[in-house]
């Protein structure tokens, strides 16, 4: 589903199944269909509410069993539902030519889509439609809720994470050219954050046996991260202070808190907005990655 700069496409109601099981022995996780279908930003608001209300109390069982793969797969189907909900609306209602033509002119310059680096398509559909949400709740009065945009940039960041960083190492396979595995775990803000945090632990003995294998694995993970960046002719402590900013931000608890069904502030919608996108005086993270690192080849 791609969204067009001038919101031509257009759809009636339309029924989505998804199945977020990974490829691998563990029991998949089926979840109820979510349907798309609203034509005002009243009718949007409600409809990406009740997404992330609906599987509220299985997520919050997942995080307080400390089943991250569970609630990931959670977090994921209701990115997608509200990411649907909204690329949807803005195809039959919007016009994202402007928001275009600022993302390119002041944004991200050449890597909008012209430079070998260039940004998936899909990320800049995230990007169009969560701006254009954005700037219709500013004019909105007594908005409480801003997780929709917010929704967008963080499917945007993590879309580019994957494709410069998780992509070239996926799990469950080794790799000769680094001998070692593929990254330990999918590639999400807070995996991002955790590994670098870990690996720079010491696994003495005197930790827990579980405690050491995190290490174990978040060391061979920063591995292959110091490889990607190096074959990008990047610099690894670069890398390293653009994890430590979203650390410092909280880009990771916001991320997650985005996936429940309480409202969220503009306030903290504007940090990961800032934060992902940037602004003229302070770049944000997608732009560093761009600038920096390769995107896998397709």
């Amino acid at each position: 589903m791609l969204l067009g700069t001038r919101g031509r496409a257009y759809f009636t109601g339309v029924l989505y199944t998804v199945s977020m099981a990974k490829p691998s022995s563990r029991k998949e996780i089926s979840f109820p269909p979510f349907v798309i279908r609203v034509d005002t930003l009243s009718g949007l608001t409600q409809q990406n509410g009740d997404l992330r209300t609906r599987s509220e109390e299985r997520l919050n069982e997942a995080e307080n069993a400390g089943n991250e793969t569970r609630a990931e797969q959670l977090r994921s189907h209701i990115f997608l539902g509200v990411g649907r909900t909204i690329e949807q609306y803005v195809q039959r209602h919007g016009n994202t030519t402007a928001i275009e033509a600022h993302f390119e002119d002041w944004i991200f310059g050449d890597y909008w889509k012209k430079h070998q680096r260039h940004l998936a398509e899909e990320t800049r559909n995230n990007l169009l439609s969560g701006e254009y949400v954005w700037e219709e709740y500013t004019h909105a009065k007594g908005l409480q809720d801003w997780a929709a945009p917010a929704i967008q940039y963080c499917r945007a960041l993590e879309k580019e994470m994957n494709r410069r960083i998780h992509d070239y190492y996926p799990k469950y396979k080794y790799y000769a050219d680094v001998a070692q595995k593929g990254f330990s775990r999918e590639m999400t803000l807070g995996f991002l954050i955790m590994m670098y945090h870990l690996q720079a632990e010491d696994p003495r003995p005197s930790h827990a046996p579980k405690y050491q294998e995190d290490i174990a694995k978040a060391k061979a993970d920063w591995r292959l991260c110091e490889e990607i960046v190096k074959a990008a002719n990047g610099n690894i402590a670069d890398f390293a202070t653009i994890i430590q900013r979203m650390d410092r931000e909280g880009i990771s608890k916001k991320r997650n808190l985005l996936a429940h069904g309480e409202s969220v502030s503009q306030s903290d919608a504007q940090i990961l907005r800032t934060v992902i996108i940037g602004q003229k005086e302070k770049p944000g993270i997608l732009i560093w990655l761009a600038e920096n690192l390769e995107p896998k080849k397709e």
